[in-house]
């Protein structure tokens, strides 16, 4: 017999949860002083579920996986320019 995955659930799946973790990463950023900081978890948190998500979809038990990809991409620019940021604020003193 061959082995048959579960279908895929209709809620919300962590991918979901990735992209929306990206935006309030993105949104944090733009906070004055504490953004930079606040930024941080979040983002790496998208990073953490889209990879979940992307190796749940290779075994065919996740439909979508573009919303963990987008999120990924907006946790990868968010920690670009906080890094970025950083490496700039403290060359300068």
């Amino acid at each position: 017999m061959k082995n048959i995955p579960d279908a895929p659930r209709r809620r919300r799946d962590i991918g979901s949860y990735g992209l929306l973790l990206g935006f309030v990463s993105a949104v944090f950023l733009l906070v004055p002083f504490i953004g930079d900081a606040l930024a941080v978890v979040p983002s790496v948190g998208a990073l953490v579920l889209a990879f979940m998500t992307i190796s749940r979809h290779e075994v065919d038990r996740t439909v979508r996986v573009w919303p963990a990809i987008v999120g990924a991409l907006l946790g990868v620019v968010v920690l670009f320019i906080v890094g970025s940021m950083l490496l700039v604020t403290t060359s300068f003193d």
